[in-house]
């Protein structure tokens, strides 16, 4: 009985080990990432950031460049992973503060605050584009990666 439990446990760790292994070839992104906002079509779009990610308590930012026509504000929301919507961040919904036309820049920053054990969790979010915070419109949607 005892060889049995013993094989059982072994072959747990080995599955452990080679999903972890594999894993940790991916690329887990980045505390930090830089967005350019630029007109197209007579709107203002965000460019797609590289993945965000790290554990729990890091600080991510978003560097942000305003290269469209107007003053506008960007949103970070909709937090959702593999089991719905999710509250992974502090604050919940970053925001940057009005950003200049032609360049104006801003960073927005948010603490991760939502740990993994032993597997790497991806979360899709939103990306909200406007004039101000009453205008914002969802304009992408990219991931963030949180590590154990």
């Amino acid at each position: 009985m005892k060889k049995g439990i013993v094989v059982v446990g072994g072959g747990v760790v080995l599955v452990a080990v080679i999903v972890i292994a594999v894993q940790s070839t991916r690329d887990h992104g980045s505390d930090r990432t830089t967005m350019t906002l630029a007109e197209s079509g007579g709107v203002c779009l965000p460019s797609d950031p590289a993945k965000l990610g790290g554990k729990k308590e890091t600080q991510l930012r978003w560097e942000i460049t305003n290269n469209c026509t107007t003053a506008q504000v960007v949103r970070f929301q909709d937090f959702s992973g593999i089991f719905g919507q999710a509250d992974i961040l502090d604050p919940s919904a970053p925001t940057s503060r009005t950003i200049a036309a032609n360049g104006g820049t801003d960073q927005v920053q948010a603490r991760i605050k939502k740990g993994t054990v032993i597997f790497y969790l991806n979360y899709k979010y939103a990306i909200y584009v406007g004039p101000n915070e009453g205008g914002l419109t969802k304009r992408l949607d990219p991931d963030v990666e949180i590590w154990p």
